[in-house]
């Protein structure tokens, strides 16, 4: 590790949020305090709070690497096809994959509780909002009109992630008949004959 005074303040920021994510990927969100992440760098706490006025703020910024990480994973496999079918099933499959495979920056991302006096910033809602207009596209070709596409979009991401969570967490015996792979196949069968029809 390179000496404190090696460090430029941005490399310092890069570190700090390089290694935090490291740690969440490590053990899990719960796992991640200014103490332990504080040692990890080689610097105290204070020096965390002078980038990031709480955990919280902290967490946004590495939520928004993995959102922006999301995106682009989702982009790539929206142009794989140019068939709207084919990029709706590879959304989620995309989502599965990164649940699957990622879980503890998907549980981050999703699951993770911010404090109740915790305001969002509108740069935040933004990157969010970037992955619903992408999403959008084949759901909007495929049922031949904009009419209800965002509430399509929002409910098809929310079906997918429910799937999700509940198989992740064992909740109610969702994947008991069926793996949870098996019961997205159906949700996206399901889906892409519902807007064909509406």
């Amino acid at each position: 590790m390179a000496r404190r005074n090696d460090h430029s303040k941005e490399d310092l920021k890069e570190l700090i949020l390089d290694s935090a994510e490291k740690i969440v990927i490590r053990n899990g969100y719960e796992e991640l305090t200014a103490r332990r992440l504080a040692q990890k760098i080689g610097y105290t706490p204070g020096t965390i709070y002078t980038f990031f006025k709480n955990i919280d703020e902290l967490i946004l910024n590495i939520n928004a690497y993995n959102l922006e990480e999301l995106y682009n994973q989702i982009a790539n496999a929206i142009c794989q096809s140019n068939n709207a079918e084919k990029q709706i099933t590879n959304i989620a499959e995309i989502y599965q994959n990164y649940c699957t495979n990622k879980y503890n920056k998907w549980e981050l991302l999703f699951e993770y509780r911010y404090k109740k006096d915790h305001i969002v910033p509108e740069w935040y809602q933004d990157k969010v909002l970037r992955i619903f207009d992408l999403i959008q596209k084949p759901i909007e070709q495929l049922s031949h009109s904009k009419k209800n596409s965002d509430s399509k979009t929002r409910v098809f991401w929310a079906s997918l992630h429910g799937v999700m969570v509940l198989a992740t967490k064992s909740k109610l015996d969702i994947t008991k008949s069926k793996p949870a792979e098996e019961l997205i196949k159906i949700f996206i069968k399901t889906f892409i004959k519902g807007i064909k029809n509406d």
